[in-house]
């Protein structure tokens, strides 16, 4: 996998290739990373950003010095898909990851300021991408989570590839609870069903409890998981219940008084 970076600051992404996931990936060879700076595309005393129309506040990269660095990058790959991150983007989910993964040549477009000229990105996008609904001040740390999150789906990178599989959100669901030594902390416990060595009922335990924690937490995530029928009606009557006993105890701390019309 190649990943080309466009960024106004180069030096907020060094610094995460040298440590972690990237940087063994990197090692290995398994990923390349090239940098690449709108700078680097400015003639004399030109400016990368510009006032926007309409009176709002907030400067906008400008089209010419986008144009000119996206092309340069698309020359030099040219089966590359040109990624656009912004908060208006598509959000960035474990599906989107594990199809990106797929590529073999991904070109970041970062943005900063207020984004870009929306002519650059009709010219130039193959997809815009959001890491969430928030906003932070440059392309450059969500590019990170999204090389980052790649990369780890890549064959050779993860030193044992079932981790990844059983990471939270790997088919959509979170991952169970998950403990280490020692088993008593203060008188908490490992439940005892994980240190028994039966491996059968180990693995139920923990996709009972990833199912569980899902309802918990995200239950939008359900929608899109495989999960079997039984499991689905085990869910819902969990649910169910839930919420009786969440009504019933309401009742029971703040009981329904008498109206008198």
């Amino acid at each position: 996998m190649i990943f080309n970076i466009l960024t106004v600051f180069r030096e907020l992404i060094k610094p995460s290739l040298k440590y972690g996931v990237l940087s063994k990936a990197i090692k290995n060879k398994n990923i390349r990373v090239n940098l690449f700076s709108y700078s680097d595309y400015l003639d004399n005393n030109e400016r990368i950003d510009d006032k926007q129309y309409g009176g709002d506040p907030g400067m906008v990269i400008r089209d010419h010095i986008a144009s000119k660095a996206i092309k340069h990058i698309k020359k030099l790959n040219p089966d590359t898909k040109t990624i656009f991150l912004s908060p208006k983007g598509k959000k960035l989910d474990s599906t989107l990851v594990n199809d990106l993964s797929k590529y073999k040549n991904l070109s970041i477009i970062c943005g900063r300021y207020e984004g870009f000229d929306e002519r650059t990105i009709e010219k130039h996008a193959d997809i815009e991408i959001s890491i969430g609904d928030f906003i932070v001040s440059g392309g450059e740390t969500p590019a990170i989570i999204l090389m980052d999150s790649i990369s780890r789906m890549i064959d050779g990178v993860i030193g044992k590839q079932e981790s990844v599989k059983n990471d939270s959100l790997s088919n959509s669901l979170l991952k169970q609870p998950v403990y280490t030594r020692p088993a008593n902390i203060k008188g908490k416990k490992v439940p005892r069903l994980l240190i028994s060595g039966n491996h059968k009922k180990i693995s139920k335990f923990n996709r009972d409890k990833s199912l569980l924690k899902t309802l918990k937490e995200r239950e939008d995530l359900l929608e899109e998981a495989v999960i079997s029928p039984l499991e689905r009606e085990r869910l819902k009557e969990i649910k169910a219940t839930t919420i009786k006993s969440s009504v019933y105890l309401a009742l029971v701390h703040h009981p329904i008084k008498n109206i008198k019309n």
